[in-house]
């Protein structure tokens, strides 16, 4: 580390940051990295990155900085002479400046870009370029033109080590990011193809599972823009819009970072799940400003990368300033070495400089810093670049800018994809609680009673039934049974199913959910992914129980009471609704085949929807079916009756509808029309053993009228009741169900064609 001292630029940084500090320095800016997970919640967690940044910054001084912005913005110049050549009059294939035969035949020429005008004319607006040095100059290694990729980084990491390395900074006259991003989102509004108040641009992205997702969100938030997926767009009358509940929005610019190819599948060979059917139309009518319009990838091919010396004195008629890297030279020099720290110590390591450029018209502008990538593969580490010198710059970020209450963000309305992934999250979740809850009954119901010990398989049996679980083939032992409905992710329906489901449509509403809801929802399979043994299960489960209460309470303080929020809460009644009539018509019906399976089973319905107490605070009794089977369908106020479930679903359709959601008025004529069929249900009587032995010697209209009669008494003599006795009743649970089932298809289907 001697001969760092020797360096200007790293003896200042020294100075204020001496070497025995750095270890410290480390600590802090990596848990404040990690910090960012909760800062921001539509961020992935950070341990799924691969790559780690280096607290160290990468500087270049104010000389080498000069030459390198020269150097870019002349070859930025020549690459959209280029990209103008390809895609129009193709001069330089016709003279033979490229091999044509290998330039068709790769993918990354869109012939549907070929002859467009206007917006749809591939134009370099953002990429960016890595360079290194080679000898004692820098050289190019790549053109990365298509979707330009880790923006965000670079974004994180320098507002992180604006916090701890502030003197540092202002020591050294460190160049500022912020004007370089306030004017390149001034550029995206400047060309949109309205220039109003009312332009509105989002981020298309790729979705939560790719791993640019987080830096994209990123990015999007420090801009003011909406993060979307293609499936949120739809194309009207060659205009671009955003699927809204309430209405379709106008999109006036896109920053693309999916795919070039398969985005319009009406026009190129190679689908994409991200693609948007009519949107080259879109672009050739200039109804959308785009940042990366397809067809620009080209220019990260060999075929072109190779011949851009010679296409530079064909454009330009002069030398390219920045040459292109050899590949003969493998070492580099040792000019081009930084320091890095690691858990191990300092030593000098050597990197490859990320730097960005944005084109609008003949305005070239290079950002005044970047990422500085390791040159060896096995040690994926990043740094901050540094541009230092010049006149002193205070501190400024482009979230400053945006102070003014009375206009905030645009775009809070809510996507449909959006309403969709809430209302499923909530489903799941109270799929999970329910299902957390029975089981955990069935495993401790042994140790209360040494009489009913042969119900617990008989229960589960019950639960698979009632929760439409798909059976083993075989006759599985207690013990097979459990393990299929607690931990087997592949069954559909198994507790470590739907936890997982719980964990996905989490990642879906990362920048509309709390912090702390999305951090408890990753937690929740933990226990089941390294498996444990059935006498732990009572805790697992109960631990379970309680992360998904935390959710769900959290949802009600920390969550917006907006539209998601509304069709998280309907997702949550719906699935409560429908499991708890489930469950029901099981015991009803079990109970008609035979009574003998006595008290039990109706005592682990109440446990499991955590009504045993409010049972025997209002009946001083013991268990009666016909009491039960009230508290939990018709008593509006019990919240784990259906009726309860039905009512609040109404209030929030009726709710939405008053806001101007058309679409909700038949959602909410719909729950009325279930309400009025809850309160006709009849009542679920109790039927005397006496009465039981003369159910056969009457009348259908007698019998039916006596099947309403179930006996408490004759249930605990073990009397067999005769099949069918509550048919009526099962019948009508039968075709309420179906009445919920129907709703929430018609509001999927609504949220779909929206």
């Amino acid at each position: 580390m001697d001969n760092l001292s020797s360096n200007t630029l790293w003896a200042k940084f020294m100075e204020t940051v001496p070497p025995e500090t750095w270890g410290d320095l480390n600590t802090r800016i990596k848990t404040a990295l990690a910090s960012t997970s909760s800062a921001r919640p539509f961020l992935s967690q950070r341990e799924k990155r691969t790559i780690q940044f280096d607290p160290l910054p990468h500087f270049i001084d104010e000389e080498e900085w000069s030459f390198l912005v020269k150097g870019i913005r002349q070859r930025t110049k020549l690459l959209n002479l280029v990209l103008k050549d390809l895609y129009g009059e193709q001069k330089c294939l016709l003279e033979g400046w490229i091999d044509i035969p290998e330039l068709y035949s790769l993918k990354n020429y869109v012939l549907a870009s070929h002859g467009s005008i206007g917006l749809a004319q591939p134009q370099l607006h953002l990429h960016h370029i890595q360079v290194t040095k080679q000898g004692d100059r820098f050289v190019v290694l790549k053109d990365i033109t298509s979707t330009p990729r880790q923006l965000g980084h670079v974004l994180e990491h320098r507002l992180v080590q604006n916090r701890y390395l502030h003197q540092a900074q202002m020591k050294l006259k460190l160049r500022r990011l912020a004007p370089w991003f306030s004017n390149f989102r001034n550029e995206l509004y400047k060309n949109s193809p309205i220039s109003t108040e009312s332009v509105f641009g989002v981020v298309l992205a790729q979705g939560v599972d790719h791993e640019y997702h987080d830096e994209q969100a990123y990015l999007a938030h420090y801009l003011g823009l909406p993060v979307v997926e293609a499936q949120d767009l739809v194309v009207r009358d060659k205009m671009l819009y955003l699927k809204n509940l309430h209405q379709l929005q106008r999109i006036h610019f896109v920053l693309r970072r999916v795919p070039e190819k398969g985005l319009d599948p009406l026009e190129m060979e190679d689908h994409s799940l991200q693609n948007i059917p009519g949107m080259m139309d879109v672009l050739r009518q200039q109804n959308v400003f785009m940042d990366s319009v397809p067809g620009v990838g080209i220019l990260e091919k060999n075929v072109l990368f190779n011949t851009v010396p010679k296409l530079c004195q064909y454009f330009l008629g002069e030398d390219l300033l920045l040459n292109q890297a050899k590949p003969e030279l493998s070492s580099f020099d040792t000019e081009a070495l930084s320091p890095c720290f690691s858990m191990e110590g300092s030593r000098s390591v050597s990197f490859k400089c990320q730097l960005y450029v944005s084109t609008f018209h003949d305005d070239i502008q290079v950002m005044p810093g970047g990422l500085a990538i390791s040159n060896d593969p096995n040690l994926p580490i990043v740094k901050d670049i540094w541009i230092c010198g010049g006149s002193q710059q205070h501190y400024r970020t482009l979230l400053d800018y945006q102070t003014d209450f009375n206009s905030p963000l645009s775009n809070l309305s809510v996507p449909s994809r959006v309403a969709d992934a809430t209302l499923w999250f909530g489903r799941y979740v109270e799929r999970s609680d329910t299902l957390s809850r029975v089981l955990r009954e069935v495993l401790v119901e042994p140790l209360r009673e040494e009489t009913i010990v042969d119900h617990s398989l008989f229960h589960l049996d019950l639960i698979q039934k009632a929760l439409e679980i798909q059976p083993s083939e075989d006759e599985p032992s207690w013990q097979e049974s459990w393990m299929r409905l607690t931990g087997d992710v592949q069954a559909v329906g198994s507790l470590h199913f739907n936890l997982s489901a719980v964990q996905r449509n989490a990642m879906m509403l990362q920048d509309r959910i709390s912090v702390d809801m999305l951090n408890i929802s990753q937690t929740l399979t933990q226990p089941f992914e390294k498996g444990f043994d059935i006498w732990d299960g009572e805790p697992a489960l109960s631990s379970t129980i309680q992360r998904l209460a935390a959710i769900t309470g959290l949802s009600h303080d920390s969550m917006t009471h907006s539209d998601e929020w509304n069709f998280l809460i309907i997702g949550r009644r719906l699935e409560r609704a429908t499991t708890t009539i489930s469950l029901l018509k099981v015991l009803i019906d079990v109970s008609d085949q035979d009574i003998s399976f006595g008290d039990n089973t109706w005592e682990l319905l109440l446990r499991t929807f955590d009504s045993i107490m409010t049972y025997r605070r209002r009946y001083h009794i013991g268990l009666m079916p016909s009491a039960i089977f009230f508290m939990m369908v018709q008593d509006t106020t019990n919240p784990r009756s259906v009726a309860y479930q039905v009512e609040d679903m109404s209030k929030i359709c009726q709710g939405m509808s008053q806001q101007g959601a058309l679409w909700a008025v038949e959602h909410y004529q719909n729950l009325q029309m279930i309400m009025n069929s809850l309160k006709q249900l009849p009542p679920l009587d109790d039927l005397s053993a006496s009465e039981l032995g003369a159910v056969g010697t009457q009348t259908q209209g007698e019998s039916d009228k006596t099947s309403l009669n179930s006996s408490h008494q004759g249930q605990q003599q073990g009397v067999i009741a005769p099949e069918g006795s509550h048919s009526i009743l099962i019948s009508k649970l039968d075709l309420l169900q179906t009445s919920l089932v129907d709703f929430h298809q018609e509001l999927i289907r609504t949220l779909l064609h929206l």
